[in-house]
């Protein structure tokens, strides 16, 4: 738990838009500055749906005769839900 919180204890949250052929991105001017977690406001998130489990898989040389699978394990969370992860939030308008 207290390398969750360390690793996680300030973040910056960029809204971006995508678009494909060619892929273009694009940032927003609002950024979401986060601090002060702690690991039972990330299991309270978890128990009320906020954050949910995203199992996925990895595979790698699938047209090999032996390719390399890996188990991916995420959790994610709207951007809505985000500051329920932190105890300090703001929000910065950049220029």
């Amino acid at each position: 738990m207290a390398h969750w919180n360390r690793k996680h204890a300030q973040a910056a949250y960029v809204p971006s838009l995508s678009r494909t052929s060619p892929p273009e991105y694009s940032y927003g001017a609002q950024v979401l500055l986060c601090e002060q977690t702690d690991f039972l406001l990330f299991l309270k998130a978890f128990s009320t749906g906020t954050v949910y489990y995203d199992p996925a898989v990895k595979i790698e040389k699938a047209s090999s005769a032996k390719p390399d699978i890996k188990r991916r394990s995420q959790f994610r969370v709207a951007h809505a839900g985000l500051t329920q992860l932190y105890q300090k939030n703001e929000t910065v308008l950049l220029y």
